[in-house]
């Protein structure tokens, strides 16, 4: 989905829960951190944030 509409901050929260649920955590970082450059909806930024403080 990304390739063809990368701005999508919702994708980029999912990748980055499923990254982090499977230890990858520095992918997960690096999506968790991108979300913020595509004006996320509220609950998509509070979401990111229960997963960037762990």
């Amino acid at each position: 989905m990304l390739i063809y509409k990368p701005d999508l901050p919702r994708i980029k929260l999912e990748l980055g829960v499923l990254y982090f649920r499977l230890g990858a955590y520095a992918s997960a970082k690096r999506y968790l951190d991108d979300v913020k450059n595509y004006d996320p909806p509220k609950e998509v930024t509070e979401k990111v944030a229960v997963f960037r403080s762990n």
